[in-house]
């Protein structure tokens, strides 16, 4: 997700940037089981706190 925000930060007008922001965001609100990226990355964040 970082990877993704980096590439979009230096390009905002890349379709290609958009668009694996976009796939990238979908994929963690799917793996999370959560309804907006926001809440899926702190969800994310949260389990990699907790992990030994």
């Amino acid at each position: 997700m970082r990877g993704c925000q980096a590439r979009l930060a230096a390009s905002p007008e890349d379709p290609a940037a958009l668009r694996a922001m976009d796939d990238t965001a979908h994929t963690l609100c799917v793996l999370m089981g959560r309804a907006t990226a926001l809440e899926a990355i702190t969800a994310a964040e949260e389990q990699l706190a907790a992990a030994p």
